[in-house]
């Protein structure tokens, strides 16, 4: 891993620092090239000038009454004599020779705007085209726009406020916008402003993108780029709605709309979800005969996979290839994604291999989602076959696509194959970033192996690669599963000290550690600092919070939180009731669990079969076994399955009933019932639940019983108190689990 730091291809180099060395080759190669094309344009500026200067000097002499357009007036009222062009080449030198020199402010400085000749538009904008400081740009476009003579026109405004807006100076690129709009041009073509309007769209700065919108109309009439220029800017400041509704504005102008004002539209439908609507747009474009495109299927695929519907996705792929649009290796991609993202892999791939029968070549970016889809779902084999195909098919897989692999190796508790892939990266040439050395340090905590993981974070401090917050969380979430609460805030202190702040998932961590090792001084102590440090807590925090005092029976304090959090504006989910539920039933407040459970229904919030089991069971605790089947008949018409603990609360509740009272005969109803429903939902008891059957058994309940039998020797699950019986027990021993429990089962009926 030896400097594995080095942002360089493969090793071998013979020098003591190879990456060191390309970086200096590279940096010259492109002083060499820049040097290059700035002598290519200052000689095609000086030439220029040369022939403006000469053509000046012939009027003069065929008209010498008439002064020539450098023969400004001064100030003063007299007029400047001709320029001579060996002063004007001697002059220009050292103001153009200024943008190669070290110290550009200094020559800059010395600039005499009074003094050269009259610029034309091309001489500016290739002054302004020179690779340079943007700042040193700004200022000599300022200080041309002082020259008696000239004057800045709209192209060579649009040039100067792109190249602010590439620098991200929007502010000064905002003021040029308001100084052009102040200016009187007169322009027939929208095409300047169409640009403006796209460069300030895509700069954020939508505000900006609708001042020349408007402003435009002083200067031409607006043409259908124009429209599309300001429906995407729209798009890209995710104003989707009012892209929409401006969408909708332009069908009932009448203005003729393109292809492209349709896959803006459709776009900004599928970001809000509205997918149906945007596919209703596709079937206008085909009745209004206007042709979609590759950009407007690969729109539609994207929205229809982000929705989690691949499959109606795959559709469009047929329909466009159907009506003879060829696909491009995008429309691939996007839908590999949704199969991923949708947990089916193996359809990804079956998408995947069809982009080599189409004749095109996977990108890195396919492969990277490709493997990333199928190591989540444990296909860590085939995606290690996939990786390892990729340089035989002419892609190099990148950091990415073997962070990917690494993840889901760790994920599924595989680190050594994850090891493998780290080296094999390390081969190909691959320099690791930070989050391949986050998920090493993942997949070692999640082995428990902490020092080694201490060592990573150490190595990659020393190779000058900054590990960030998620380092440090992962490492003080290890600790904090180890129960070494000191070593945590050890690491906390350090992560600190580096400049990193923690975030709310750091925060959360400790605080759920300190409160169950009851160190309740040390969590609010946490709990203070996170909100010092403006680290907004979380709904996962308060939860941690509530667990923390419900497990120690501390209630009163609860409603504080809940109030705190409702302040917040964090609506509680299901594990805050489940949380506030299951305390109020141990407590033996029933009736405040079963308001709270009502509350939770009507805030739109459904319990969850933990939710319902806490309450049935509270109500068995109590004896109320009326009330338990009330919740349990609610808990199945709301659509909630109960699971075996479900079933076992309810078993095992009865079957105290049973031998306390002798009732028999009156619970024999309940258990059938419960015995009927566990079997219809394909549920077999557990070794604990068994134990509460079989004591129910009787006469004419053998065949349930057999089938039960049945279902729990498939499933090598036997209860702990047949193990008691020697007899029984040696059945089992000798595999015969079926045999014991049926010995079992006559022993008792009979």
């Amino acid at each position: 891993m030896k400097g594995c730091h080095h942002h360089t291809g493969k090793g071998g180099s013979k020098t003591q620092n190879p990456a060191r060395d390309l970086a200096s080759i590279l940096k010259e190669a492109s002083l060499s090239r820049s040097k290059k094309l700035l002598d290519r344009s200052i000689h095609r500026l000086r030439r220029q000038l040369l022939v403006q200067i000469e053509s000046e000097r012939l009027n003069n002499e065929s008209q010498p009454s008439r002064p020539s357009m450098s023969e400004n007036n001064h100030s003063d009222g007299h007029q400047r004599r001709p320029f001579d062009a060996r002063k004007t080449e001697n002059y220009y030198s050292p103001t153009l020779d200024r943008l190669k020199s070290e110290n550009p402010q200094k020559t800059l400085d010395e600039y005499d705007c009074n003094s050269p000749p009259v610029l034309s538009t091309r001489q500016m904008v290739d002054v302004l085209n020179l690779k340079k400081d943007t700042q040193i740009a700004l200022e000599i476009f300022n200080r041309a726009g002082k020259q008696e003579g000239y004057k800045h026109n709209l192209y060579t405004y649009r040039v100067m406020i792109q190249k602010l807006l590439d620098a991200k100076y929007h502010e000064d690129a905002q003021n040029l916008l308001n100084e052009m709009t102040a200016e009187s041009f007169r322009c027939g073509d929208p095409a300047v402003f169409n640009s403006l309007i796209k460069s300030f769209g895509e700069a954020l700065l939508m505000e900006a993108a609708f001042k020349v919108f408007h402003r435009m109309h002083d200067f031409c009439n607006p043409d259908i780029h124009s429209f599309n220029a300001l429906l995407n800017a729209l798009v890209q400041n995710k104003h989707y709605e009012t892209a929409i509704a401006f969408f909708n504005q332009l069908g009932c102008a009448g203005i003729p709309l393109t292809v492209t004002t349709f896959n803006i539209a459709i776009n900004a439908l599928c970001y809000v979800k509205r997918v149906e609507e945007a596919v209703g747009l596709l079937r206008q474009m085909h009745e209004r005969k206007w042709p979609p495109n590759v950009c407007t299927y690969n729109t539609l695929i994207r929205g229809l996979s982000d929705k989690g519907d691949a499959e109606e996705a795959a559709k469009l792929l047929d329909e466009m290839m159907g009506k003879k649009i060829k696909p491009n290796v995008r429309t691939f991609t996007t839908l590999v994604h949704g199969f991923c993202k949708a947990g089916d892999p193996k359809r990804a791939l079956e998408i995947f291999n069809e982009i080599v029968i189409e004749g095109l070549s996977p990108s890195v970016v396919t492969y990277s989602i490709l493997i990333s889809g199928m190591v989540k779902e444990g296909y860590i084999d085939q995606a290690a076959e996939i990786l390892q195909q990729m340089p035989a098919r002419g892609c190099i897989p990148n950091v990415f696509s073997y962070s990917s692999a690494m993840a889901g190796s760790c994920r599924y508790g595989r680190f050594s194959d994850a090891l493998n892939f780290f080296n094999e990266m390390l081969q190909m040439g691959n320099v690791p970033n930070v989050v391949t050395f986050n998920t090493l340090i993942y997949g070692l905590c999640k082995e428990q192996r902490l020092e080694e993981a201490a060592r990573i974070l150490d190595e990659i401090c020393d190779k000058g690669i900054h590990p960030n917050t998620i380092t440090y969380t992962t490492l003080i979430d290890g600790y904090c599963k180890l129960g070494d609460i000191q070593k945590a805030m050890e690491l906390l202190r350090q992560m600190r000290a580096k400049g990193h702040a923690p975030n709310s998932i750091t925060y959360t961590t400790l605080i759920d550690t300190h409160l169950k090792k009851c160190n309740w001084d040390e969590a609010e102590k946490i709990f203070s600092e996170m909100l010092r440090n403006d680290c907004a807590p979380d709904l996962v925090t308060y939860n941690v919070f509530l667990f923390g005092l419900c497990k120690e029976g501390k209630l009163e304090r609860t409603s504080v939180i809940m109030d705190e959090m409702l302040d917040k504006g964090f609506n509680p989910d299901v594990f805050t009731y489940t949380i506030i539920i299951d305390a109020l039933c141990k407590a033996g407040k029933l009736l405040q669990a079963k308001r709270t459970l009502k509350e939770m229904a009507m805030k739109g919030c459904s319990p969850n079969v933990v939710t319902y089991t806490s309450v049935i069971h509270g109500f068995c605790h109590e004896g109320d076994f009326h009330e338990a089947n009330r919740i349990l008949d609610e808990m199945l018409s709301n659509g909630c399955v109960p699971d075996i603990v479900t079933w076992s609360t309810l078993m095992n509740a009865f079957r105290g009933e049973i031998k306390s009272q002798g009732r028999m005969s009156i619970l024999k109803n309940s258990i059938s019932k419960i015995i009927d429903d566990m079997l219809d939902e394909g549920l077999v008891p557990n070794a604990f639940a068994s134990v509460s059957l079989l004591d129910f058994l009787c006469e004419d309940t053998k065949s349930t019983v057999k089938a039960i039998l049945n279902e729990m020797g498939e499933n090598n699950s036997i209860p702990v108190e047949l193990t008691k019986n020697p007899f029984i027990n040696r059945l089992f021993k000798e595999g015969k689990l079926h045999g014991a429990m049926l010995r079992y089962w006559a022993n008792f009926c009979f």
